[in-house]
């Protein structure tokens, strides 16, 4: 920030400590839309005077483009926290005490705050639970907005639809894929069955689950692509990396059913077709075709 943004800034501060709210707000807002690269603690002041102005689907929009910042101090967090309960976001408050571990004293709040919903809207949580039952009626972008919208109920709810979402085969992969991602980032540990990309149910306990880029195979084949591109020919290395990453979106969780090769995986992603191809190449290729499809389909 230039020294002037810096006395504007804290002119703002002041204001907001003194209870002239619509004169921090005035000032806040026009630091947020002219500053010239990221600044935090403006988005970290303004997020509070939209918060304090009841703007709360603004301010935590606002807070999270500069989720680091409010990581660093715990009333930062618990102030976040409130964001995601006030706005009813209460998977992503979940997340983030069971991410942080100075927010962890936040856990008991967020519980109680889903218990007060259910008291309070018993229709609102039914509405979004049945909404998220019939995921699978929706085209694809139908399908993201309703996992958004399952995404602000409690997780007793969440995981009750999960359940029946996981196994509906007219749920497109990658939702599916992004719905047991939360699922393991909330630490959920029992055991639910997908229908998965081979038409066969699998089980899958959530929490059990490594991060994509903590698996094994996905390490290897990251590797191989470096070796083969990063020095000679980064545009082609970049490209392939952001091929393989869109196809670990929809393997996701169950990358090593398809990946049994990553010499044939890496190989068939980046090598025309050649006679005498071994069947591991051939195998990899038949998955690749089957996940280009699916990607196809979103374009429909």
């Amino acid at each position: 920030m230039t020294p002037a943004e810096q006395a504007q800034l804290k002119e703002a501060s002041r204001l907001l400590e003194t209870d002239q709210l619509a004169a921090a707000l005035k000032k806040l807002a026009a630091l947020y839309e002219d500053r010239g690269e990221p600044a935090p603690a403006v988005n970290y002041y303004f997020a509070r005077a939209l918060a304090a102005d009841r703007q709360y689907e603004r301010a935590r929009q606002v807070a999270r483009e500069e989720e680091a910042y409010f990581y660093q101090s715990p009333d930062r967090l618990r102030f976040l926290v409130d964001l995601d309960l006030a706005t009813e976001n209460f998977l992503a408050a979940r997340q983030l005490v069971a991410s942080q571990p100075a927010a962890a004293d936040q856990a008991a709040r967020v519980m109680a705050a889903e218990e007060d919903f259910a008291a309070r809207a018993p229709q609102t949580i039914q509405t979004r639970l049945q909404h998220f039952y019939h995921l699978g009626d929706q085209s694809f972008f139908g399908q993201q907005r309703r996992f958004a919208e399952a995404q602000r109920l409690p997780l007793a709810q969440f995981v009750q639809g999960s359940r029946f979402v996981l196994r509906d085969p007219f749920v497109h992969p990658l939702i599916k894929s992004s719905l047991v991602q939360v699922l393991s980032r909330l630490g959920v540990d029992d055991a639910f069955q997908l229908l998965w990309l081979d038409g066969q149910e699998h089980p899958v306990v959530p929490a059990a689950l490594l991060e994509l880029d903590q698996l094994p195979v996905v390490q290897e084949i990251y590797r191989q692509l470096a070796d083969r591109f990063a020095n000679d020919d980064p545009q082609t290395y970049q490209l392939r990396q952001q091929e393989f990453n869109l196809q670990l979106t929809l393997l996701y969780p169950l990358v090593d059913q398809a990946i049994t090769d990553p010499q044939a995986w890496v190989v068939a992603l980046c090598q025309p077709i050649e006679s005498g191809e071994g069947p591991a190449v051939a195998a990899a290729r038949k998955w690749q075709a089957r996940l280009q499809a699916q990607l196809a389909s979103l374009a429909r």
